[in-house]
C-alpha cells in the first residue's frame, strides 16, 4: 500500500473557521486557503483540493452561511467553478456564499457568481449579516 499525502497532491494550505455573525447567521463557515494555486495540470489538483476542503467543512459543520477566502493565495491560472460545487444546489436556495479574492485577481475568479465575489473579509461579513433569511434553514 502506498501512503498518500496531501502535500504531494498541493501545496495549498487551508483551515476551517467558525464565526458567529448573528443570531440568524451563528455558524459562518470560513474556508481559507494559502499558497500558490498553480496553472496547467497542478492548477487542477489544487483546485480539486479546494472542492473538497469545501465539501468537508460544509458537510462536518453544517454552517449557515459560507465564506470562501482566497486572499492569501496566488493564483497561476483561473479558479474553475467546480471550486463551488459542494454548495452549488444551495445556491438557488439563497444559501449565502460569499468570495474573497486574492489582491488585483478578481479576473481569476470570473468563473464564480460576480454577486460572490469580495474584497476582503470584513466585507464578506457585513454582506452576509445583510442577507435575509436564508429559504432552507
Amino acid at each position: 500500500m502506498t501512503s498518500i499525502r496531501l502535500g504531494e497532491i498541493s501545496a495549498i494550505e487551508h483551515e476551517l473557521l467558525l464565526e458567529s455573525l448573528s443570531d440568524l447567521y451563528g455558524r459562518v463557515l470560513v474556508v481559507r486557503f494559502r499558497g500558490e494555486h498553480r496553472s496547467g495540470t497542478g492548477g487542477s489538483s489544487d483546485a480539486r483540493l479546494i472542492e473538497a476542503w469545501v465539501g468537508f467543512g460544509v458537510t462536518l459543520l453544517g454552517p449557515d452561511a459560507l465564506v470562501i477566502d482566497f486572499s492569501g493565495l496566488r493564483l497561476g491560472g483561473p479558479l474553475p467553478r467546480h471550486v463551488i460545487d459542494p454548495v452549488a444546489p444551495n445556491l438557488e436556495e439563497g444559501f449565502p456564499l460569499y468570495v474573497v479574492c486574492p489582491p488585483g485577481a478578481r479576473g481569476s475568479m470570473a468563473a464564480l457568481p460576480v454577486e460572490a465575489l469580495c474584497d476582503s473579509l470584513d466585507e464578506a461579513f457585513d454582506r452576509v449579516r445583510s442577507t435575509g433569511p436564508w429559504a432552507i434553514r
